[in-house]
């Protein structure tokens, strides 16, 4: 058993991708009673071929989660979770030297009958290049359903991608490749969708 940052009161380590055995990467989140507002904030940790040390972001996203990561070298890590107490999707890219969020894909709050948005989050991540990355997760709204939430990077920009579910899905797992093009993700109660083509 490996010990993780515990720099809160409560921590939890949500996923892990290791690209070498001294470069490996833990993310979640943390909360204390010392923090403002609703007491928490996200944790990214790196192990350094000795111990897992917490390599914050600037500035902190507080009120807020990491549930997946994903990487194709040292240098180009993505991680993925909600902010806003789980009201908005988060994104951030480490360089190999620094996080950086970056804004995700835009979700418009459905219209008429006082429906707003209560919950969106992405679970997963899948990194196939620099300009190939895939983002799963879900958004809740204030009648309690979910709908499936898929993003695409293209180097540039997130953008979301129509995803074919039944009503009251989430996607919590994502696996891709590139030959053949293909996208797997896990649903909330255990089922895969997929998706052939290109991104």
């Amino acid at each position: 058993m490996v010990a993780s940052p515990n720099p809160g009161t409560a921590n939890s380590i949500n996923a892990l991708v290791a690209l070498s055995s001294t470069e490996i990467w833990g993310v979640g989140s943390m909360s204390s009673s010392s923090y403002s507002g609703c007491h928490g904030r996200t944790l990214t940790s790196r192990w350094n071929g000795t111990a897992f040390v917490e390599v914050p972001a600037t500035p902190t996203a507080m009120c807020a989660a990491v549930n997946g990561v994903s990487g194709r070298s040292t240098s180009d890590i993505w991680a993925v979770g909600s902010t806003s107490n789980g009201r908005d999707t988060h994104l951030r890219h480490w360089d190999g030297t620094t996080w950086t969020s970056v804004p995700g894909a835009n979700i418009q709050v459905p219209p008429s009958g006082g429906r707003r948005q209560r919950s969106t989050g992405l679970n997963a991540v899948s990194a196939l290049s620099g300009t190939n990355v895939w983002a799963v997760g879900g958004a809740q709204y204030a009648d309690s359903n979910n709908n499936t939430l898929v993003e695409h990077w293209n180097g540039q920009t997130w953008t979301l991608v129509p995803a074919a579910a039944a009503p009251g899905s989430a996607l919590r797992g994502v696996a891709a490749e590139l030959q053949p093009p293909e996208l797997l993700a896990r649903r909330l109660r255990g089922r895969v969708q997929r998706r052939v083509g290109r991104g």
